[in-house]
């Protein structure tokens, strides 16, 4: 093989290189270890970055399902679960299984650059993850990758209810909620409709939701859950129009958006006791 090529060279400052390959010695062929081709790389720009909400950095596992990160925040009170299935690439090529350490806030940096109608192509080579941003110029970002120890686990939990409704109903709950401040948790009370209550004196707030064919609602229980966290969480109606909502009695929710065969962005928060 001779290599013969013109390529540009983008960095995370925004400088462009122009590096120049001059006809070279044939030599010997390199496996690649994995090539992955998004056609839409919105399934990473619009996730990542509210990932990078609640970590530093990530241990992203790629394996012929698909890519998938399970960790746990800083705090150990929330989970997050993200997996952007095989389904979701025009060419999925991996050779073995891979795990790939990877800070979050330059992975995020170099998706926005992505624009609406360009290809991200994913390689790996030594030590490295390489990230092609093809389209009307092409951007080659080469991300280093880091250790780290500790492998996520998502728990089997058992939810007593189950709601499915429209994101921006969620995002509303949360807004009502607020009242201006971080502080302070939203009490969900499911029966065939959910109240949903917020009170930081000397304010308070209540948001009502009945079940019609916009929400689905099953089960009976009553839970608190901080809001500076779901508010973070809420971020995900970025990705699918729908949200589904699993909690039980002081017992953790789960929220979970998802496109069918793409990619889900799901999170697990820990319940707030009643007198906090």
């Amino acid at each position: 093989m001779v290599l013969w090529d013109t390529i540009y060279e983008d960095t995370l400052d925004g400088q462009l290189g122009r590096l120049k390959f001059k006809p070279l010695m044939p030599c010997p062929y390199i496996e690649v270890k994995m090539k992955l081709i998004l056609d839409n790389p919105s399934y990473l720009k619009d996730t990542i970055p509210i990932i990078g909400e609640l970590v530093l950095e990530g241990k992203f596992k790629i394996t012929n399902s698909g890519i998938t990160l399970l960790c746990m925040d800083a705090s150990n009170v929330a989970f997050i679960v993200f997996k952007l299935l095989k389904s979701s690439f025009s060419s999925y090529d991996i050779k073995e299984d891979l795990t790939v350490g990877l800070n979050i806030s330059d992975f995020k940096s170099v998706l926005r650059k992505c624009k609406d109608k360009d290809h991200l192509i994913i390689t790996y080579d030594d030590n490295r993850l390489i990230l092609t941003i093809k389209g009307k110029t092409t951007r080659i970002f080469k991300l280093p990758t880091i250790d780290i120890e500790q492998d996520g686990k998502e728990s089997e939990l058992k939810f007593e209810c189950t709601i499915k409704t429209e994101s921006d109903i969620l995002t509303d709950v949360v807004e009502v909620a607020e009242l201006g401040k971080d502080e302070g948790g939203v009490v969900f009370n499911i029966s065939d409709k959910i109240v949903c209550d917020s009170i930081l004196p000397p304010k308070e707030s209540q948001t009502i939701i009945k079940a019609d064919k916009h929400t689905t609602i099953s089960g009976t229980c009553r839970s608190k859950y901080a809001i500076r966290y779901l508010k973070k969480f809420v971020s995900g109606s970025k990705i699918s129009n729908f949200v589904t909502i699993q909690m039980s009695t002081d017992y953790p929710i789960k929220i979970s958006y998802k496109i069918p065969d793409k990619v889900e962005l799901a999170f697990i928060l820990a319940p707030m006791v009643e007198n906090e």
